[in-house]
């Protein structure tokens, strides 16, 4: 057993305070920056650093916006109706991945219009580096002491300030979760084998295998999480983020099948020519 004692700020000079969770989104920019003029030509993209920049910071701002937005009325609203400001102390932490990613695919859209650019384009190569920015995120939350596991008994179980009981270190999990699905997407990006050289050459595939593979593992891990909402469908009590997962699962779905589709039709017009 771990007894764990969390540290927000990393340091104070006065009222200036820096935290981890603030500095988990920076290295998360910095990170997006430094790694899409590298894999872009994997998708035949051409934007210049002062273009890459732009887009990861209207997208940062729509992710936080819509982050903060979505965990204070779907997660805390209770805590919203007591005190209004809470929806701007984000330093505090709770933000919601789900709500990030509709502010990402809304600034998305917008910029590919803007850009006329297709936005599943653009989509494959910014969604690279989402899961290991997620993969710091999560270091955030563990300084931070929130979104901490279910009671249990394992070994490596971590004793939280206040909290009763050992806990699953979920935040950990989350963050290994995050930095296996980015290996995956690197690997579907630049492997060498030439069925997924083709299934990558369409528009969509990356984006949706992260909308599968994040909604899959974050289904299971919610097994072990500290449920902030639970509901009962059919019978069956799921947690509120297994409930958005299955979402995310069910959309990946539609996703895939619209990508074959449309190779199936390219295929039969091929072999009429």
């Amino acid at each position: 057993m771990i007894h764990f004692t969390p540290h927000p700020a990393l340091f104070r000079l006065g009222s200036l305070e820096i935290r981890y969770y603030s500095l988990m989104y920076v290295l998360g920019f910095i990170l997006a920056y430094w790694l899409i003029p590298k894999i872009q030509k994997r998708k035949s993209l051409n934007l210049s650093k002062d273009e890459i920049l732009s887009i990861i910071f209207i997208t940062f701002t729509f992710i936080i916006i819509f982050a903060r937005v979505f965990f204070v009325f779907y997660y805390a609203f209770d805590t919203f109706k007591r005190d209004p400001l809470f929806l701007f102390e984000i330093w505090r932490g709770g933000m919601s991945f789900h709500g990030g990613l509709i502010g990402a695919i809304v600034a998305g859209i917008i910029i590919s219009k803007r850009k006329r650019i297709p936005f599943f384009k653009l989509a494959d190569v910014f969604i690279v580096p989402v899961p290991l920015a997620l993969c710091f995120g999560r270091i955030g939350n563990l300084m931070n002491g929130e979104l901490y596991g279910r009671e249990t008994n394992v070994p490596w179980a971590f004793y939280f300030p206040g909290v009763a009981g050992p806990r699953h270190p979920s935040q950990i999990y989350e963050s290994i979760k995050n930095l296996v699905i980015f290996f995956i997407l690197l690997y579907l990006l630049k492997s060498k084998n030439k069925k997924v050289s083709k299934l990558r050459e369409k528009n969509g595939f990356i984006f949706w295998s992260f909308i599968f593979l994040y909604g899959l593992f974050r289904f299971i891990i919610e097994f072990f999480r500290e449920p902030e909402m639970e509901s009962n469908i059919f019978g069956i009590t799921i947690t509120s983020g297994q409930f958005l997962c299955i979402l995310m699962i069910l959309s990946s779905f539609i996703g895939f099948i619209h990508i074959f589709k449309k190779r199936k039709i390219e295929r039969q017009k091929q072999n009429k020519k």
